[in-house]
């Protein structure tokens, strides 16, 4: 389902565009390598993207390109369970330090602030940061930043979809 090789060639740019305005582009990444586009294409159909967006935007968008997606709960994990033909668009907290009651952060304005978008495959996992790893390094990856997984849309095609 996913190309584990593509990575879309504008990724860069539109990092540094979208996160010079306070904005993030890691969920458009990720739909970006699931469905093998670049931001500028995917952004020509995405007309209103709001230079950030959480699960149910991403979830929308999936839905209406003919994917079944999923809602499951990562339980602050290190790693998920794939359904067999599925892909994982997984929700990253990255862990504060002022104590606070929302994973580390005062508010949860702020801890909302602290998020990440990676995509989970059988085998490996994409951050539009650094690329593709291999799945083995996800433990790492994770526990190195101070994040964990809290949920993730696991997505299928749909049987009939003309994608």
């Amino acid at each position: 389902m996913v190309d584990v090789i593509y990575i879309p060639a504008d990724t860069n740019q539109f990092r540094d565009v979208y996160e010079q305005q306070g904005g993030g582009v890691c969920g458009i990444s990720c739909l970006c390598v699931i469905l093998h586009k670049t931001h500028e294409d995917l952004l020509k159909e995405w007309k209103d993207y709001p230079g950030y967006c959480n699960v149910k935007p991403l979830r929308a968008f999936l839905e209406s390109k003919g994917y079944s997606v999923k809602q499951r709960n990562g339980k602050k994990g290190y790693n998920i369970n794939l359904f067999p033909n599925s892909v994982a668009l997984a929700r990253i907290q990255w862990k504060g330090e002022d104590g606070g009651d929302f994973h580390g952060y005062k508010s949860f304005q702020e801890a909302t602030m602290h998020t990440h978008f990676i995509v989970i495959t059988e085998r490996f996992f994409y951050c539009n940061a650094i690329g593709w790893l291999n799945r083995a390094k996800l433990y790492d990856y994770l526990k190195e930043g101070n994040g964990y997984i809290t949920s993730y849309l696991e997505i299928t095609r749909k049987q009939h979809a003309k994608l």
